[in-house]
Protein backbone atom coordinates (compact mmCIF):
# COMPACT_ATOMS: atom_id res chain seq x y z
CA UNK A 1 0.00 0.00 0.00
CA UNK A 2 1.60 3.36 -0.62
CA UNK A 3 0.33 6.61 0.81
CA UNK A 4 0.79 10.13 -0.29
CA UNK A 5 0.74 12.82 2.47
CA UNK A 6 -1.59 15.31 1.86
CA UNK A 7 -1.76 17.13 5.28
CA UNK A 8 0.79 17.30 8.46
CA UNK A 9 -0.55 17.91 11.67
CA UNK A 10 0.51 17.15 15.55
CA UNK A 11 2.45 13.84 15.67
CA UNK A 12 0.92 12.72 12.31
CA UNK A 13 0.00 13.19 8.95
CA UNK A 14 -2.94 12.36 6.95
CA UNK A 15 -2.42 10.30 3.98
CA UNK A 16 -4.32 9.18 0.89
CA UNK A 17 -4.12 6.02 -0.61
CA UNK A 18 -2.93 5.57 -4.25
CA UNK A 19 -4.53 5.28 -6.75
CA UNK A 20 -8.14 5.69 -4.79
CA UNK A 21 -10.19 8.74 -3.28
CA UNK A 22 -9.57 7.23 0.53
CA UNK A 23 -7.80 9.23 2.86
CA UNK A 24 -6.25 7.87 6.46
CA UNK A 25 -4.85 9.39 9.33
CA UNK A 26 -1.38 8.20 10.45
CA UNK A 27 -0.03 9.33 14.11
CA UNK A 28 3.21 8.69 16.07
CA UNK A 29 1.32 7.86 19.53
CA UNK A 30 -1.60 5.44 20.10
CA UNK A 31 -4.73 6.48 20.45
CA UNK A 32 -6.76 5.85 23.85
CA UNK A 33 -9.82 6.15 22.72
CA UNK A 34 -12.34 8.23 19.52
CA UNK A 35 -10.73 6.63 16.39
CA UNK A 36 -12.02 3.78 13.86
CA UNK A 37 -9.90 1.51 11.71
CA UNK A 38 -9.52 2.04 7.91
CA UNK A 39 -12.47 1.28 6.29
CA UNK A 40 -11.04 1.17 2.71
CA UNK A 41 -14.43 0.33 0.95
CA UNK A 42 -15.66 3.70 2.03
CA UNK A 43 -14.44 6.91 -0.08
CA UNK A 44 -13.43 10.20 1.61
CA UNK A 45 -15.02 13.23 0.92
CA UNK A 46 -12.32 15.73 1.49
CA UNK A 47 -9.54 15.26 -0.86
CA UNK A 48 -8.04 18.56 -0.22
CA UNK A 49 -4.05 18.70 -0.34
CA UNK A 50 -2.09 21.50 1.47
CA UNK A 51 -0.30 22.42 -1.25
CA UNK A 52 -0.88 26.12 -1.25
CA UNK A 53 1.96 25.61 2.08
CA UNK A 54 5.47 25.61 1.36
CA UNK A 55 7.74 23.24 3.24
CA UNK A 56 9.70 26.62 4.56
CA UNK A 57 6.00 28.41 5.49
CA UNK A 58 5.28 25.44 7.51
CA UNK A 59 8.64 25.15 9.47
CA UNK A 60 8.84 29.28 9.98
CA UNK A 61 5.24 28.88 11.62
CA UNK A 62 6.03 25.91 14.09
CA UNK A 63 9.35 27.36 14.80
CA UNK A 64 7.30 30.96 15.44
CA UNK A 65 7.21 32.50 18.98
CA UNK A 66 3.79 33.93 18.46
CA UNK A 67 0.54 33.32 21.65
CA UNK A 68 -1.34 33.58 19.08
CA UNK A 69 -2.00 32.89 15.43
CA UNK A 70 -3.03 35.52 13.27
CA UNK A 71 -7.29 34.72 13.09
CA UNK A 72 -6.24 35.25 16.78
CA UNK A 73 -6.46 31.48 17.60
CA UNK A 74 -4.17 29.87 20.36
CA UNK A 75 -0.59 29.25 19.57
CA UNK A 76 1.63 29.47 22.55
CA UNK A 77 4.89 29.85 21.31
CA UNK A 78 7.13 27.21 19.70
CA UNK A 79 6.15 23.44 19.49
CA UNK A 80 8.61 21.28 19.56
CA UNK A 81 10.38 19.83 15.95
CA UNK A 82 9.96 16.08 16.49
CA UNK A 83 6.40 16.55 16.82
CA UNK A 84 5.91 17.57 12.86
CA UNK A 85 7.60 14.99 10.33
CA UNK A 86 8.96 18.16 8.13
CA UNK A 87 10.95 19.11 11.18
CA UNK A 88 11.92 15.60 13.02
CA UNK A 89 14.65 13.99 13.16
CA UNK A 90 13.30 10.31 14.43
CA UNK A 91 10.34 10.40 12.79
CA UNK A 92 9.58 10.02 9.08
CA UNK A 93 12.70 12.66 9.34
CA UNK A 94 11.46 15.76 6.19
CA UNK A 95 8.52 13.95 5.19
CA UNK A 96 6.04 16.63 3.73
CA UNK A 97 3.11 16.88 1.27
CA UNK A 98 3.33 15.57 -1.96
CA UNK A 99 5.70 12.80 -0.60
CA UNK A 100 4.67 9.02 -0.60
CA UNK A 101 5.94 6.38 1.82
CA UNK A 102 5.30 2.63 1.18
CA UNK A 103 3.49 0.35 3.76
CA UNK A 104 5.45 -2.51 4.71
CA UNK A 105 3.35 -4.30 7.65
CA UNK A 106 -0.08 -3.79 9.44
CA UNK A 107 -1.93 -5.80 12.53
CA UNK A 108 -5.03 -4.81 13.55
CA UNK A 109 -5.60 -3.77 16.63
CA UNK A 110 -2.91 -1.58 18.65
CA UNK A 111 -0.09 -2.84 19.31
CA UNK A 112 1.65 -0.66 22.43
CA UNK A 113 4.50 2.47 21.65
CA UNK A 114 7.90 0.73 20.96
CA UNK A 115 8.74 3.72 20.07
CA UNK A 116 11.43 4.31 17.91
CA UNK A 117 11.47 0.67 16.88
CA UNK A 118 9.23 -0.76 14.18
CA UNK A 119 6.77 -3.31 15.13
CA UNK A 120 6.87 -7.01 14.50
CA UNK A 121 4.72 -10.00 13.76
CA UNK A 122 5.34 -11.42 17.03
CA UNK A 123 3.84 -8.31 18.82
CA UNK A 124 1.01 -8.60 20.37
CA UNK A 125 -2.02 -6.01 20.25
CA UNK A 126 -4.14 -4.86 23.52
CA UNK A 127 -6.93 -7.17 23.83
CA UNK A 128 -10.32 -5.04 22.59
CA UNK A 129 -8.49 -2.75 20.44
CA UNK A 130 -9.09 -4.15 17.36
CA UNK A 131 -11.48 -1.47 16.05
CA UNK A 132 -9.64 1.54 17.18
CA UNK A 133 -6.39 1.09 15.07
CA UNK A 134 -4.25 -0.41 12.56
CA UNK A 135 -0.23 -0.60 14.04
CA UNK A 136 1.81 -0.12 11.15
CA UNK A 137 5.03 0.13 9.24
CA UNK A 138 6.43 2.20 6.47
CA UNK A 139 9.04 2.96 4.53
CA UNK A 140 11.24 6.50 3.86
CA UNK A 141 14.27 7.25 2.47
CA UNK A 142 15.42 3.70 3.19
CA UNK A 143 14.19 3.47 6.89
CA UNK A 144 11.18 1.67 8.58
CA UNK A 145 8.80 3.85 10.85
CA UNK A 146 6.06 2.65 12.91
CA UNK A 147 2.76 4.51 12.56
CA UNK A 148 -1.11 3.98 13.76
CA UNK A 149 -3.59 4.06 10.80
CA UNK A 150 -7.19 5.05 11.49
CA UNK A 151 -10.14 6.40 9.26
CA UNK A 152 -10.34 9.27 11.22
CA UNK A 153 -8.33 12.77 13.05
CA UNK A 154 -7.22 11.00 16.52
CA UNK A 155 -8.60 13.46 19.39
CA UNK A 156 -6.17 14.83 21.94
CA UNK A 157 -7.42 13.03 25.37
CA UNK A 158 -5.82 14.67 28.16
CA UNK A 159 -5.70 14.91 32.13
CA UNK A 160 -5.02 18.13 33.74
CA UNK A 161 -4.28 18.71 37.59
CA UNK A 162 -3.64 21.70 39.54
CA UNK A 163 -1.74 21.32 42.26
CA UNK A 164 -3.02 23.82 44.97
CA UNK A 165 -2.66 24.98 48.38
CA UNK A 166 -5.63 26.64 50.56
CA UNK A 167 -3.62 28.69 53.54
CA UNK A 168 -5.86 29.10 55.94
CA UNK A 169 -5.17 31.61 59.21
CA UNK A 170 -3.19 30.02 62.71
CA UNK A 171 -5.77 31.49 64.97
CA UNK A 172 -8.90 29.60 64.42
CA UNK A 173 -11.21 27.82 66.88
CA UNK A 174 -12.44 24.14 67.62
CA UNK A 175 -13.72 24.08 64.68
CA UNK A 176 -12.93 25.54 61.22
CA UNK A 177 -15.57 26.43 59.41
CA UNK A 178 -15.76 30.14 57.84
CA UNK A 179 -17.25 31.47 54.42
CA UNK A 180 -14.29 32.66 52.69
CA UNK A 181 -13.34 34.88 49.80
CA UNK A 182 -10.61 36.69 47.76
CA UNK A 183 -10.78 39.92 49.53
CA UNK A 184 -9.77 38.21 52.82
CA UNK A 185 -6.18 38.18 53.61
CA UNK A 186 -6.29 36.00 56.25
CA UNK A 187 -7.13 33.36 53.86
CA UNK A 188 -4.92 32.42 50.26
CA UNK A 189 -5.05 30.13 47.77
CA UNK A 190 -1.66 29.29 45.84
CA UNK A 191 -1.06 26.93 42.59
CA UNK A 192 1.67 25.37 41.70
CA UNK A 193 3.50 26.65 38.52
CA UNK A 194 5.90 25.11 35.90
CA UNK A 195 8.10 26.21 34.11
CA UNK A 196 8.51 23.94 30.50
CA UNK A 197 11.77 22.63 29.63
CA UNK A 198 13.97 24.33 27.02
CA UNK A 199 14.48 21.41 24.76
CA UNK A 200 13.23 22.66 21.31
CA UNK A 201 13.03 19.14 19.92
CA UNK A 202 10.70 17.48 22.12
CA UNK A 203 9.10 20.36 24.17
CA UNK A 204 6.31 22.51 22.90
CA UNK A 205 6.56 26.19 24.43
CA UNK A 206 9.72 26.05 26.30
CA UNK A 207 10.36 28.39 28.56
CA UNK A 208 6.43 29.07 29.22
CA UNK A 209 4.87 28.02 32.30
CA UNK A 210 1.39 26.06 33.18
CA UNK A 211 -0.15 26.60 36.76
CA UNK A 212 -1.08 23.28 36.41
CA UNK A 213 0.23 20.17 35.63
CA UNK A 214 -1.43 18.06 31.95
CA UNK A 215 -0.30 14.89 30.33
CA UNK A 216 -1.67 13.16 27.52
CA UNK A 217 -3.83 9.78 28.62
CA UNK A 218 -2.21 6.68 26.35
CA UNK A 219 -4.23 3.47 25.59
CA UNK A 220 -4.41 1.17 29.02
CA UNK A 221 -4.51 4.12 31.38
CA UNK A 222 -7.36 4.09 33.85
CA UNK A 223 -10.06 6.40 33.79
CA UNK A 224 -9.98 6.44 37.32
CA UNK A 225 -9.80 9.53 38.80
CA UNK A 226 -6.94 8.71 41.58
CA UNK A 227 -5.32 6.88 39.06
CA UNK A 228 -4.93 9.76 36.36
CA UNK A 229 -3.88 12.33 39.18
CA UNK A 230 -0.91 10.09 40.16
CA UNK A 231 0.01 9.44 36.41
CA UNK A 232 -0.12 13.28 35.70
CA UNK A 233 2.06 14.27 39.10
CA UNK A 234 4.56 11.70 38.81
CA UNK A 235 5.44 12.58 35.01
CA UNK A 236 5.51 16.56 35.17
CA UNK A 237 5.50 17.36 38.97
CA UNK A 238 6.61 15.01 41.42
CA UNK A 239 5.48 14.86 45.34
CA UNK A 240 6.37 13.72 48.33
CA UNK A 241 3.87 10.97 49.65
CA UNK A 242 3.74 12.77 52.90
CA UNK A 243 2.28 15.31 50.95
CA UNK A 244 -0.23 13.70 49.00
CA UNK A 245 -1.76 11.62 52.04
CA UNK A 246 -2.58 15.42 52.57
CA UNK A 247 -4.57 16.30 49.54
CA UNK A 248 -8.33 16.61 48.77
CA UNK A 249 -8.74 15.52 45.09
CA UNK A 250 -11.64 17.55 43.65
CA UNK A 251 -13.38 17.60 40.57
CA UNK A 252 -13.23 20.89 37.97
CA UNK A 253 -14.65 19.69 34.59
CA UNK A 254 -14.48 18.54 31.27
CA UNK A 255 -12.72 21.31 29.03
CA UNK A 256 -13.67 20.33 25.31
CA UNK A 257 -14.13 23.79 23.35
CA UNK A 258 -12.95 23.78 20.08
CA UNK A 259 -9.31 25.39 19.33
CA UNK A 260 -8.40 25.06 22.92
CA UNK A 261 -5.32 23.73 22.51
CA UNK A 262 -3.63 25.31 18.93
CA UNK A 263 -1.46 21.74 18.30
CA UNK A 264 -5.04 20.18 17.43
CA UNK A 265 -6.62 22.83 14.82
CA UNK A 266 -5.85 23.62 11.45
CA UNK A 267 -3.05 26.56 11.38
CA UNK A 268 -3.16 29.79 9.84
CA UNK A 269 -0.71 32.15 8.51
CA UNK A 270 -0.83 35.73 6.42
CA UNK A 271 0.02 35.21 3.18
CA UNK A 272 -0.69 37.89 0.16
CA UNK A 273 -2.47 39.74 2.55
CA UNK A 274 -4.89 36.75 3.47
CA UNK A 275 -5.46 34.26 6.27
CA UNK A 276 -5.00 31.12 4.76
CA UNK A 277 -5.31 27.83 6.83
CA UNK A 278 -3.86 24.40 6.21
CA UNK A 279 -3.85 21.10 8.74
CA UNK A 280 -6.18 19.23 10.55
CA UNK A 281 -8.93 19.99 12.72
CA UNK A 282 -8.91 17.65 15.58
CA UNK A 283 -10.76 17.56 18.52
CA UNK A 284 -9.54 17.85 22.14
CA UNK A 285 -10.75 17.66 25.60
CA UNK A 286 -9.13 17.35 29.08
CA UNK A 287 -10.51 16.42 32.37
CA UNK A 288 -9.36 18.33 34.90
CA UNK A 289 -9.20 17.94 38.70
CA UNK A 290 -8.19 19.86 41.85
CA UNK A 291 -5.37 18.23 44.29
CA UNK A 292 -6.05 20.64 47.42
CA UNK A 293 -3.62 21.05 50.25
CA UNK A 294 -5.79 22.87 53.11
CA UNK A 295 -2.78 24.04 55.83
CA UNK A 296 -1.54 26.91 58.14
CA UNK A 297 1.57 27.81 56.24
CA UNK A 298 2.38 27.06 52.57
CA UNK A 299 3.19 23.29 52.15
CA UNK A 300 7.28 22.69 50.62
CA UNK A 301 7.57 19.34 51.16
CA UNK A 302 7.49 18.44 47.67
CA UNK A 303 9.73 20.89 46.94
CA UNK A 304 13.01 18.44 45.92
CA UNK A 305 11.12 15.85 44.75
CA UNK A 306 11.69 15.41 40.83
CA UNK A 307 9.22 14.47 38.19
CA UNK A 308 9.30 11.57 35.97
CA UNK A 309 10.45 13.95 33.06
CA UNK A 310 12.61 16.36 34.03
CA UNK A 311 13.26 17.14 30.33
CA UNK A 312 9.34 18.56 29.51
CA UNK A 313 9.18 20.55 33.30
CA UNK A 314 12.59 23.09 34.11
CA UNK A 315 11.12 24.06 37.41
CA UNK A 316 7.84 24.75 39.96
CA UNK A 317 7.19 27.34 42.52
CA UNK A 318 4.15 28.22 44.64
CA UNK A 319 1.96 31.43 43.12
CA UNK A 320 -0.62 33.33 44.59
CA UNK A 321 -3.53 32.27 41.97
CA UNK A 322 -4.53 36.49 42.54
CA UNK A 323 -1.19 37.25 41.39
CA UNK A 324 -1.55 34.51 38.59
CA UNK A 325 -4.87 35.87 37.36
CA UNK A 326 -4.00 39.62 37.52
CA UNK A 327 -0.02 40.14 37.23
CA UNK A 328 0.90 37.79 34.23
CA UNK A 329 0.76 38.51 30.44
CA UNK A 330 -0.78 35.44 28.22
CA UNK A 331 2.78 35.33 26.91
CA UNK A 332 3.85 33.41 29.63
CA UNK A 333 1.67 30.47 29.18
CA UNK A 334 1.54 27.70 27.13
CA UNK A 335 -2.12 27.34 27.07
CA UNK A 336 -4.03 30.39 27.67
CA UNK A 337 -7.15 28.41 28.23
CA UNK A 338 -5.15 27.33 31.88
CA UNK A 339 -5.87 30.62 33.25
CA UNK A 340 -10.14 30.11 32.90
CA UNK A 341 -9.57 26.86 34.48
CA UNK A 342 -7.73 28.68 36.97
CA UNK A 343 -10.38 30.82 37.78
CA UNK A 344 -13.00 28.26 37.97
CA UNK A 345 -10.99 26.79 40.40
CA UNK A 346 -11.24 29.29 42.85
CA UNK A 347 -14.90 29.49 44.01
CA UNK A 348 -14.76 25.98 44.00
CA UNK A 349 -11.62 25.69 46.50
CA UNK A 350 -13.73 28.47 48.50
CA UNK A 351 -16.76 26.59 48.72
CA UNK A 352 -15.29 23.22 49.48
CA UNK A 353 -13.53 25.04 52.40
CA UNK A 354 -16.38 26.74 53.65
CA UNK A 355 -18.39 23.91 53.95
CA UNK A 356 -15.76 21.70 55.93
CA UNK A 357 -15.40 21.33 59.06
CA UNK A 358 -11.80 19.96 60.25
CA UNK A 359 -11.40 19.24 64.05
CA UNK A 360 -8.46 19.19 65.81
CA UNK A 361 -8.74 16.04 67.23
CA UNK A 362 -8.07 14.75 63.68
CA UNK A 363 -11.42 13.56 62.76
CA UNK A 364 -12.38 15.20 58.71
CA UNK A 365 -15.83 15.19 57.45
CA UNK A 366 -14.81 15.52 54.10
CA UNK A 367 -12.69 12.45 54.20
CA UNK A 368 -14.59 10.93 51.09
CA UNK A 369 -12.65 13.62 48.89
CA UNK A 370 -9.70 12.60 50.73
CA UNK A 371 -6.50 11.27 48.06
Amino acid sequence: MKLIVNKLMYCGFSACISETNKVVYCVKYAPKSGTICPILETESTNLDSDTHITKEEFINFINSDITRQVNGKHKGGKWGTNNFTVTSDDWFPGLYVGDSIEVTFTKIGLIPNKFPCPFKDSDNIIIGSEGLTWSCNAIWNNQEYHFYMTDNPMPQVATDTFFMNYVKPKNINKYFCCCLTSKNKKNKIYTKVLRRGLDPKNVDSPGREMPCLGEHLEPGQSDESRQQVIFTVNEELGIHKKTLSKCYLLELGVYNKPGRDGRYSKYCIEKNGKHVEFGVERNSSSTVRILLIISEILDMDDQDVLPDDTNEINSKRWVDVNKVLTDYDEDNWMLTEHLQMLKDAVPVIEKFVSEQKILLDGIDTKAAFKF
